[in-house]
Order: structure tokens, then sequence, then C-alpha cells
């Protein structure tokens, strides 16, 4: 009898213990969910700044060789128009 009340208080005492351990086991979780969601939320924000930024490069890009087409344009109707576009006369 004295040994059962023996393993009683021991078995006792690891689930206590257990359950301490689960408690700070999801403490920590919550912890760590926190922190992810945070670095998410940052990494999302600093995604859509590079996205932004890359759109705004393409249209430049666009601009630039559309501007570099036009130039090509002009340069070609001045040639065709001059002869060989070096008489001034």
């Amino acid at each position: 009898m004295t040994d059962n009340i023996f393993e009683l208080a021991k078995t006792s005492q690891a689930l206590g213990n257990l359950s301490e351990t689960i408690i700070r086991l999801d403490a920590a979780l919550k912890s760590k969910r926190q922190q992810l969601s945070g670095e998410k939320q940052e990494l999302q924000a600093q995604l859509e700044q590079k996205e932004s930024r890359l759109d705004n490069l393409r249209k430049a890009s666009a601009n630039v060789l559309q501007d570099i087409d036009s130039i090509i344009h002009t340069l070609d109707n001045v040639l065709e128009n001059n002869g060989s576009g070096n008489n001034n006369n």
C-alpha cells in the first residue's frame, strides 16, 4: 500500500511537471508565432516595395526604349531627306 501511495505521488509530480512544461511550451509557441507574424509582415512590405520598384524600372526601361526608337526614326528621316546627312547646303 505504501508503494502505491509513493508511486501515486511520483505520478502526480510527473504530471505536474508535464503540465508546467506544456504551459511553457505553449507560451513559447505563442511568442514564436507572434515573432514570425511580425517577420512575415515585414518581409511582405519589403516584397511590395521591391515589386513596385521593379514595376517602375520596367516602365522607365520601356520609356527609354521608346525614346531610343524615336531618335533612331528621326535620324533615319534626316539621313533620307538630306542624303548623306553631312550636306548642309
